[in-house]
C-alpha cells in the first residue's frame, strides 16, 4: 500500500506576470526576510535563511507567489513555464512541498523544487535543482524547444528491453511497469533533450530499472537500476543476532543446524499489532508489516508456506524456514513503534508518521546471498545463501532503512548512476540505524567494544575480520577520500552519524537524523546535509546542539573552514515565577507548592504540569533561540520498550500558582498554605482551594479550555524512558516571538508511565537553583 497526495497544476505562461497577479495578500520576499541564494550541493541551487509569511487560506498560492518572487534566484525559465505541485508532508519542523518543473507540456527530468515552512507557515528554506537550459534563461518563443519525437514510445520501450535482455543469464524476465512517457532530460551543458523515460522491473536481470531514451536518436541517456541492495546478505530472528547477544565471535551457522549454540541465543518475544481480520488466517500479517502476502515468483507455496498459527504462538527452531518470518516482523514492527516514540506519528495532531503503515517482506525470496528493498512497489526480500539474511536483524533493518528514506522522500537519490553522495548517506544511514537500535542488546562486555559493528552473523559466512562485521559505523574514512562507490563512502556519513549519536545520545540525535531527510533534494552532497541537520538543530531545537554537530561533521571533513566555527550568541537564563500541577483524578485541588511537578497518569486519569515565566524587559525581537529545561527528579519504568512522547504547548489561558500542598497519603487532608486563589484540573483559578470544589466562573479541563483540542506541541517532544534522569528540553522559541510565556506539559497520549521534574520549590529545597525550570535563551 502506498501513500497517495494530492496533485495539482496550474498553468503559467509567465512566472513574471501570472503568479505576481495572483489575488491574496502575502508579505513578500523582501519583508522581514533573507533569502540568499546558495549552491550546496552540485546542480542545486538553495535559498537559506528565508523567514516569509504565506497565506494560511491558501499557502499553495502564497507558495508559488514566493517561487515566482526568486525566479531569478532559482534560475527558472522566463516563460512556456509550469509548477506541478507532487505533494506535501508534515514534518516536526512543520510541512513540506515539492512541485515538479514542466517546460512546454513536459516535466524536466528530477527538475524538483522542495520548499520548507515552519510551523507558523513561513518559508525557511528552498532547494531547486538547477537545471533550466540557457536559452530559456530569457524569454523565449515556444518553438525555441523541439517537442517532436523522432523515436516513437514503443520503439524507445524495445530500445530500453533489448538493452536489458543482454543482462539475463537464461531467459530474461521484464515487465514495463511505468510505459515511456516525454520528459526533457538535462545535459551537462545545460541543453535539453526530448527523452522518453519509463520504469521497467525486472526478475532476470533483477532490477527496478529507470530508463531514459534520447527521443530523436535512440541513445541510452540513463540506465540506472533503483533497487536498494544490501552488499551482502541479510536474515535475523535473534536479538538481534546470537553473535552479538552471546558474545562469541567464532560461531558459524552450520547449515541451520540445530545446536546449543546459537539456538540458546533465541529469546521469547512479543509480536504485536497482528491482524484480527478472519481473512488473514492466523498469519504474520499486522499494522505495519505483512511477511505472509508478497508473491514469491521463485518458490512455490507448498516451499514456504506461511506461518500460521491459530493461538498467536509463533515458536519455531532456527532450522524451521517460518523462523526467519518471525524475526522480520518483529524487528520491523520493533522499529516502527520506536520511530512513532520519537514522535514522527500519524496519531499526532497532525500526522507526521515515517512509514506507517505495512510494508510487504519477504523473508526467502530467493537461495542467493543478497537482500535488497524495492521501491517501485514498496517491498523487502530476503535472501538465503551463506547465514539466512532474515537471522540477522541488523540486516533487516538496514533495508528497512532504506524504505524509510523512501517515504521521506520519494526518489530521493542520484541525478545519474549508482554510486553518487546520496546513495552512499542511503546507505551509512542504514547501517548506523541498526547499529544504533540494537546497541543496547546482547553481550555487555563485546558490545563496550563492538557496538559500531553492523551484520556479524550474516557475515560470519564470508567475512574474514573478527569480528565478522559486514561493515562497522566507527570507521576512519574522511570525505576528502570518496572514490565515487556508495558501500565504502557510506562509512564516512555512518562514522559522521554515530559520532553525533555518542555527544547527543540517541534519542535527540535520531529525531535530528530523520527530520533533515524530508528537505535533501536529488544529488545531494554530504555537505548540504550536514547544514540541513545544522538548520534543523537550529529551527527545532534552538541550536542547542550546534557545537557537537559541527565538530562531527568538521571530524570527517564534511564541513571545512568557516563552517567549522561556532556561532557565539549571548545567553541569559529565566527562572520559572510560577509553577504547579493538575490531575484529573483530584480535579478540584491544588498543588502550587508541591516540590515536584509531575506528569503521567492513562485515560480520564491524566496529570499535567503548567509553568509561567516573568520576561521583564527581555527584548523578544532579539532572541534567536529559547529552550526550556526542567530536571527529573524520579521516573517509573512503565514507559514502554521505546519510551513517549511528552509535549509541551503554549497556555493561552493565564493560571493562578495557588499554595497548595496538593494530595499525599501520609498527610490528610491536603496541606493549604494560604487560601489563595489557584490552578486545578477544572478552574485556571479556583477561589477556594481548601474546599475541594470547583469555585471559578471561567473554567477549563486540564488547561484546556472546551471544547477546543490539542493541536501539534511546540518543538520536537521529549521521549521519556523507563527510569530516565537528567535535563529534558524542549524548544520555545516561536512561543516567545509570539508573546506566550506560559506552558503545559502534558504526554501526548494517555498512556502508562508517570515522571516527576524538580519545582522551583523542590529546587529551594535543595538548595540548588539550577533545578528549578528554566528558560535558556539565546540573543541574536
Amino acid at each position: 500500500m502506498r501513500r497517495q497526495y494530492p496533485v495539482s497544476t496550474i498553468r503559467l505562461i509567465s512566472l513574471t506576470t501570472a503568479l505576481f497577479a495572483l489575488p491574496f495578500c502575502v508579505l513578500s520576499a523582501g519583508q522581514n526576510a533573507v533569502c540568499k541564494p546558495s549552491h550546496l550541493a552540485s546542480k542545486v541551487i538553495s535559498l537559506i535563511n528565508c523567514n516569509t509569511a504565506t497565506n494560511p487560506k491558501d499557502t499553495e498560492a502564497s507558495t508559488r507567489q514566493f517561487i515566482a518572487d526568486h525566479a531569478d534566484d532559482l534560475n527558472l525559465p522566463k516563460n512556456h513555464f509550469e509548477l506541478k505541485l507532487l505533494g506535501r508532508k508534515k514534518s516536526l519542523q512543520g510541512q513540506y512541498a515539492r512541485f515538479q518543473k514542466i517546460i512546454n507540456g513536459y516535466p524536466v527530468y528530477n527538475g524538483i523544487i522542495s520548499v520548507r515552512q515552519d510551523k507558523t507557515g513561513h518559508i525557511r528554506r528552498v532547494h531547486s535543482q538547477d537545471n533550466t537550459p540557457q536559452n530559456l534563461k530569457k524569454p523565449q518563443p515556444k518553438k525555441s524547444l523541439a517537442t517532436k519525437a523522432t523515436i516513437s514510445q514503443n520503439q524507445a520501450e524495445q530500445i530500453a528491453l533489448q538493452s536489458l535482455v543482454k543482462n539475463a543469464q537464461g531467459k530474461a524476465d521484464l515487465t514495463i511497469h511505468e510505459h515511456a512517457e516525454k520528459i526533457w532530460y538535462p545535459n551537462p551543458d545545460g541543453s535539453l533533450n526530448l527523452a522518453w523515460k519509463m520504469l521497467i522491473v525486472g526478475e532476470n536481470p533483477l532490477g527496478d530499472f529507470r530508463m531514459i531514451i534520447d527521443a530523436a536518436n535512440g541513445d541510452i541517456l540513463l540506465k540506472q537500476n533503483r533497487i536498494q541492495f544490501f552488499q551482502r546478505g541479510q536474515g535475523w530472528v535473534f536479538q538481534p543476532n546470537p553473535v552479538q547477544s552471546s558474545g562469541i565471535t567464532s560461531l558459524t551457522d552450520q547449515d541451520n543446524a540445530i545446536s546449543p549454540l546459537p539456538t540458546s541465543q533465541l529469546i521469547n518475544v512479543t509480536l504485536r499489532g497482528l491482524s484480527e481480520s478472519k481473512s488473514d488466517n492466523f498469519l504474520l500479517k499486522g499494522q505495519f508489516v505483512d511477511v505472509a502476502s508478497l508473491n514469491n515468483r521463485n518458490y512455490s507455496p507448498s516451499q514456504y508456506p506461511g506461518a500460521r498459527q491459530a493461538n498467536r504462538k509463533y515458536f519455531y527452531n532456527r532450522d524451521d524456514y517460518r523462523f526467519e518470518q518471525v524475526m522480520v516482523y518483529h524487528t520491523i514492527d520493533s522499529y516502527q513503534r520506536y520511530l512513532q516514540a520519537l514522535g514522527f506519528n500519524d496519531n499526532n495532531a497532525i500526522p507526521n508518521g515515517i512509514h506507517q503503515f505495512p510494508i510487504q517482506a519477504s523473508a526467502h525470496w530467493y537461495r542467493n546471498d543478497l537482500s535488497f528493498y524495492r521501491p517501485f512497489d514498496d517491498t523487502l526480500h530476503f535472501g538465503d545463501g551463506g547465514v539466512d539474511d532474515a537471522e540477522d536483524a541488523d540486516i533487516i533493518l538496514h533495508e528497512y532503512g532504506h524504505a524509510i528514506q523512501e517515504a521521506q522522500n520519494p526518489d530521493g537519490g542520484c541525478d545519474s548512476g549508482d554510486d553518487c553522495e546520496m546513495r552512499a548517506m542511503g546507505e551509512g544511514f542504514s547501517d548506523y540505524i541498526a547499529a544504533d537500535f540494537h546497541a543496547s542488546q546482547g553481550n555487555l562486555a563485546y558490545q563496550n567494544k563492538h557496538a559500531a559493528c553492523v551484520g556479524e552473523w550474516d557475515g560470519s559466512a564470508y567475512s574474514k575480520t573478527i569480528p565478522a562485521c559486514l561493515r562497522r559505523v566507527d570507521g576512519n574514512k574522511i570525505y576528502p577520500d570518496l572514490v565515487g562507490e556508495k558501500y565504502d563512502d557510506s562509512a564516512i556519513w555512518s562514522r559522521a552519524l554515530w559520532n553525533i549519536r555518542a555527544a547527543l545520545g540517541s534519542t535527540i540525535a535520531n529525531q535530528i537524523i530523520l527530520e533533515h531527510h524530508h528537505a535533501l533534494p536529488v544529488n545531494a552532497s554530504m555537505s548540504m546535509a550536514a547544514l540541513e541537520m545544522l538548520s534543523v538543530d537550529a529551527e527545532l531545537l534552538g541550536g542547542t546542539h550546534e557545537t557537537a554537530l559541527r565538530k562531527a561533521f568538521c571530524a570527517r571533513k564534511i564541513l571545512s573552514k568557516a563552517q567549522c566555527t561556532i556561532s557565539k550568541n549571548k545567553k541569559i537564563t529565566v527562572y520559572t515565577n510560577k509553577d504547579s500541577f493538575v490531575s484529573q483524578a483530584y480535579a478540584n485541588t491544588n498543588n502550587g507548592s508541591h516540590e515536584r511537578l509531575k506528569i503521567g497518569g492513562g485515560l480520564n486519569n491524566e496529570i499535567r504540569t503548567l509553568l509561567g515565566f516573568d520576561l521583564g524587559t527581555i527584548d523578544v525581537k532579539k532572541i534567536k533561540s529559547a529552550i526550556l529545561e526542567l530536571t527529573l527528579a524520579d521516573s517509573d519504568n512503565q514507559w514502554g520498550m521505546y519510551g513517549r512522547p511528552i509535549d509541551i504547548h503554549p497556555l493561552r489561558t493565564d493560571f493562578a500558582e495557588g499554595r497548595g500542598g496538593g494530595y499525599n497519603l501520609n498527610l490528610w487532608p491536603w496541606r493549604i498554605f494560604s487560601k489563595t486563589p489557584g490552578v486545578t484540573w477544572n478552574c485556571p483559578a479556583d477561589k477556594s482551594i481548601i474546599n475541594n470544589r470547583l469555585d471559578c466562573t471561567s473554567s477549563w479541563s486540564g488547561g484546556l479550555a472546551s471544547p477546543k483540542k490539542w493541536g501539534q506541541g511546540s518543538g520536537v517532544p521529549v521521549v521519556q524512558t523507563n527510569n530516565m534522569t537528567g535535563k529534558v528540553r524542549w524548544t520555545v522559541t516561536d512561543d516567545l516571538k509570539a508573546g506566550n510565556h506560559r506552558w503545559i506539559i502534558k504526554k501526548t497520549f494517555p498512556e502508562t508511565g508517570q515522571a516527576a521534574y524538580y519545582s522551583k520549590e523542590g529546587a529551594a529545597k535543595k538548595r540548588d537553583p539550577t533545578l528549578s525550570p528554566r528558560l535558556v535563551i539565546t540573543l541574536k
